[in-house]
């Protein structure tokens, strides 16, 4: 996501530090996320693996009430239009993403191609920040990858969804932009550029603002 915000030097930095070891909170947010999967794959008719229940423990993460009240609010926005039909599918779908660099690639917590066209992709966030999602970058990389991949029309509207209950905003838990094919078209050519510098360490430059940390 960082090729949004024009900082190309992160690369650069970023791969002179250590690899971090995994936080509570990124443990909780993996589990949650788990939970979600297999329920989504369930109600989707596919195989999916034992659902965690609350007071369970998986690598030393405890499933709590709350945890289980979290992930039913994202499966169930996803229910209102799975249930609706659909052409396709994703689940925690991993999505190759050429269009902004040939090595970028992410994995989708859910995407649903709607019988009447409309692409709607989920971003499930278990975490307190807040997450933006008018022109959020790594939205904009996961729609330009599935444009691709199913070759779908400029004209195609596009629907992102950030369910974010645990962070308290006047919207709500769920957050959502509409857009089109194009203007995702559009923002990835941007990044695409940033991309391009960034990869190129001779070009890279740092950009200071709220992304830094």
């Amino acid at each position: 996501h960082i090729w949004g915000k024009s900082c190309t030097g992160w690369v650069k930095m970023v791969g002179a530090l250590p690899v971090q070891e995994p936080t509570i909170d990124s443990l909780e947010g993996d589990l949650a996320h788990l939970i979600g999967e297999r329920e989504l794959l369930r109600a989707s008719g596919r195989v999916f693996g034992a659902i965690p229940m609350v007071g369970e423990i998986k690598d030393g993460v405890v499933v709590t009430q709350e945890m289980a009240d979290v992930v039913k609010v994202y499966v169930e926005d996803v229910l209102k239009v799975m249930v609706q039909g659909y052409k396709a599918l994703g689940i925690e779908d991993k999505i190759e993403i050429p269009d902004v660099h040939p090595e970028c690639f992410g994995t989708c917590d859910c995407w649903i191609l709607t019988n009447d066209g409309i692409l709607v992709v989920w971003d499930f966030k278990y975490g307190h920040k807040f997450v933006n999602v008018e022109y959020n970058p790594q939205h904009t990389c996961y729609a330009s990858g599935l444009i691709r991949r199913l070759g779908l029309p400029p004209e195609t509207k596009v629907v992102f969804a950030v369910v974010q209950p645990r962070t308290f905003t006047p919207e709500g838990p769920i957050r959502v932009w509409n857009t089109t094919a194009q203007e995702i078209w559009t923002a990835s050519q941007v990044m695409a550029a940033n991309a391009k510098r960034a990869m190129d360490l001779t070009q890279a430059t740092l950009i200071t603002g709220p992304h830094c940390y």
